[in-house]
C-alpha cells in the first residue's frame, strides 16, 4: 500500500517535469527556428556549412563539390540570424 501511495504521489510530479521539459524544449527550438527555416528553404547542408563558418564556430573550408555555395544575398540573410543566435 505504501509503495502504491508513493507511486501515486510521483505521477503529478512526473507530469509537471514533462511539461517543464516541454516548455524548455520549445524555448530552445524557438531560438533556432529562423535558422531551421533557412535550412529548409536552401538545403540543410549548404546552410549548416556556411553557418558554422560565418558564426566563427569552425573553419569549414571550401564548399564540397556536392554542395553549392550560398549566394551573397543568402549569406546576407543568414548573418543576422546567426548574430541573434550568438547573443
Amino acid at each position: 500500500m505504501i509503495a502504491y501511495l508513493r507511486q501515486a504521489d510521483t505521477i503529478p510530479t512526473t507530469k509537471v517535469l514533462q511539461r517543464e521539459i516541454f516548455v524548455e524544449a520549445e524555448r530552445i527550438r524557438s531560438r533556432f527556428r529562423d535558422l531551421e527555416d533557412l535550412r529548409d528553404a536552401w538545403g540543410p547542408a549548404r546552410v549548416l556549412h556556411h553557418a558554422l563558418e560565418l558564426a566563427g564556430v569552425a573553419r569549414t573550408g571550401p564548399t564540397p563539390p556536392f554542395v553549392s555555395a550560398l549566394s551573397s544575398d543568402q549569406g546576407n540573410r543568414l548573418r543576422p540570424v546567426l548574430q541573434e543566435l550568438l547573443t
